[in-house]
């Protein structure tokens, strides 16, 4: 699933991911030991599934990936900003899929994953499953993180902070949150209806409203420099207020850029 090079189409994400976790199984513990914290975040980290989406009558896409890469995904895919969101994503199937995976008899396991372009941005996304420990129950926590199928920005930031300050900052960082969820060959034709195209105006369209703008036109046209360009301009408007807001200097702001990974973290507590 990681090879795909945008985030998942929500609605695509959703099937894959009921589908994929009520599989896996997490180590059991053994010896009378504490639940371990960095076996089950390891074990997340590594094991794999190959899962089949079926979209229409006799078309059906596949997937690979490991199921931090999927809960990564969740997060990312659960976009929220300045203007909020146009509508709420359903999780539940998410939340049921993680519950049955990571289900124990001798242990309680929740996992939470978080995607920020930079420590306080005004937009992030977040998943979580489980329920928080009991008070003053003993609780382990691991804690990894997973690309987030962005690209790479702090050392471009870098560069540009030096050249244009926190305005340098900001375009890369919108930048690369945009070649996340509109990659430049996104095809947005209206006249495509196929699972690809679909998803990608569905990306578009959700990133949008979560910037409080409208693309409707150049979509309409099938026009993605407009659209890609629409999002840019927005997203980098917010961002470079903030980070002048949030960071003493353009370097400061640029040091603490992490577009390009997910957080997830592991708590584990006895039964």
């Amino acid at each position: 699933m990681r090879a795909m090079s945008t985030v998942v189409d929500v609605s695509l994400f959703l099937l894959l991911l009921s589908g994929a976790l009520v599989a896996f199984t997490l180590p059991p513990t053994v010896d009378d030991q504490p639940p371990d914290a960095e076996a089950e975040a390891q074990a997340l980290a590594t094991s794999t599934t190959a899962v089949t989406v079926p979209h229409s009558p006799g078309e059906e896409t596949h997937h690979r990936g490991t199921y931090a890469a999927l809960v990564a995904d969740a997060a990312v895919a659960n976009l929220t900003g300045p203007e909020g969101r146009d509508e709420s994503v359903a999780t539940q199937a998410i939340e049921t899929a993680v519950a049955n995976a990571t289900r124990r008899s001798d242990a309680h396991v929740a996992v939470t994953a978080k995607w920020v372009p930079y420590p306080g941005a005004p937009l992030d996304g977040c998943f979580a499953v489980g329920r928080t420990p009991p008070e003053r129950t003993p609780a382990h926590t691991a804690t990894l993180t997973v690309p987030s199928g962005m690209p790479e920005a702090r050392t471009i930031a870098t560069d540009a902070a030096g050249r244009e300050g926190y305005a340098g900052v900001a375009t890369v960082v919108a930048a690369a949150i945009v070649e996340g969820y509109v990659a430049p060959n996104s095809q947005l034709e209206p006249r495509r209806n196929d699972p690809a195209a679909l998803a990608a105006r569905r990306r578009a369209q959700r990133l949008a409203a979560v910037l409080g703008v409208n693309i409707e036109d150049a979509l309409a046209v099938g026009d993605r420099d407009t659209v890609r360009r629409v999002l840019r301009e927005a997203l980098k408007s917010h961002l470079e207020a903030d980070l002048r807001a949030s960071f003493a200097t353009p370097q400061e702001a640029a040091r603490a850029i992490s577009v390009s990974t997910v957080r997830l973290t592991v708590t584990v507590w006895a039964a």
